[in-house]
């Protein structure tokens, strides 16, 4: 369980990155997206196989979406996440943008984002879903917004990455996982002093 919850923090840690990197501008990225892929199992298939001790929740006292918003912006991730930068597309996300997390200068993460959906007036969660790409990291990212009242939402953020490698999924996670929960913990903390911060 433990191995498994730190495939959280990957999350941010993969989508917090920004400007800077010398790899092909998101637009470019976004052309090469486009060769067929493997089909990607539905998001109700690959929740059933992360499980629910496989989520990272946490409530942010600032209504549904703006918090989504906030999330989304993927080029700004890298105010949460220690050295790393992320190029990517402008605001909003769409699906089928490309994006580089790059870690350390060092750690580059490929991603493209398959799907965005804000949080609706009738309560419905916003969803965004990542898919990892290589060349070190596979998988996918799933974060849902859930409005909890006009003023608060709950974020939950599901990951199910592993290394690429022939090693097994579940045996490559275990290292990763004392510094993927710090870097959770310490994003989303970051989240929420931010949103604290612009009420004011």
């Amino acid at each position: 369980m433990r191995a498994e919850a730190s495939r959280k923090s990957l999350t941010l840690v993969e989508l917090a990155v920004g400007d800077g990197i010398t790899e092909p501008r998101p637009a470019r990225l976004r052309e090469a997206s486009s060769a067929p892929a493997r089909p990607a199992p539905s998001r109700e298939a690959a929740r059933a196989a992360m499980g629910e001790d496989d989520v990272v929740r946490r409530t942010i006292p600032a209504p549904a979406d703006e918090t989504f918003t906030l999330l989304t912006d993927l080029r700004g991730h890298h105010r949460w996440i220690p050295l790393t930068t992320t190029d990517a597309p402008p605001p909003p996300a769409r699906p089928g943008d490309a994006l580089i997390a790059l870690t350390a200068g060092i750690f580059p993460d490929r991603m493209q984002v398959e799907e965005v959906r804000p949080p609706s007036d009738d309560g419905a969660p916003g969803v965004l879903v990542v898919r990892k790409l290589g060349p070190v990291l596979l998988g996918r990212v799933e974060i849902t917004v859930e409005p909890v009242g006009p003023d608060a939402c709950t974020v939950d953020w599901r990951e199910d990455v592993w290394l690429r490698g022939p090693l097994p999924r579940q045996l490559t996670r275990l290292p990763l996982t004392p510094p993927l929960e710090a870097m959770t913990a310490l994003a989303l903390r970051r989240v929420e002093r931010q949103i604290a911060e612009r009420a004011r």
